[in-house]
């Protein structure tokens, strides 16, 4: 069972990347259009999928991509990570999330895997960039650093965050 639930994610991994592939590329030349942002990719990890497998699977994929792998800690309970989820429709938010890998992980579900490879858990959303070795890095960005659950609010500051000022 699980590894057909490992499969099926897999399979969503792909289809999502082909479909972000498939997107809005650089404009033509000469029709006066300004090229839009490489495309970002979000997956929300399973109930029982494996938190070390997607982070590798992550990784490869972002690097095929030219990415940045980050997890996004949240609970299904947490106001502020659903604003974050409902405003990935904004185009300031895709923006912002341009040339990232995000693994949705849900802490309720998968807490001892995170705190085994170093993500905190003790409050969310937590966005925190990923290590190579798919451990947790030194960057995070907390609901702390939310000022507002608005894309207008939170968009400049994940765009600050993922790509630097």
């Amino acid at each position: 069972m699980v590894a057909a639930r490992r499969v099926a994610w897999l399979l969503s991994v792909a289809v999502l990347l082909a479909a972000c592939r498939g997107g809005k590329g650089a404009a033509d030349a000469g029709d006066g259009a300004t090229p839009a942002a490489p495309p970002g990719t979000v997956v929300t990890l399973g109930p029982g999928d494996d938190l070390a497998a997607a982070l590798a699977t992550a990784g490869e994929r972002a690097r095929e991509a030219d990415q940045r792998v980050y997890v996004e800690l949240y609970a299904s309970w947490s106001e502020p990570a659903l604003a974050i989820h409902r405003s990935m429709a904004d185009p300031r938010m895709r923006e912002a999330f341009s040339r990232t890998f995000v693994l949705r992980v849900d802490i309720d579900h998968h807490r001892d895997e995170l705190e085994a490879l170093g993500y905190p858990t003790s409050s969310v959303p937590l966005v925190v960039a990923a290590g190579p070795d798919g451990r947790a890095g030194d960057r995070h960005l907390t609901s702390a650093d939310l000022t507002a659950p608005t894309p207008a609010a939170m968009a400049p500051i994940f765009e600050r965050f993922f790509h630097g000022e």
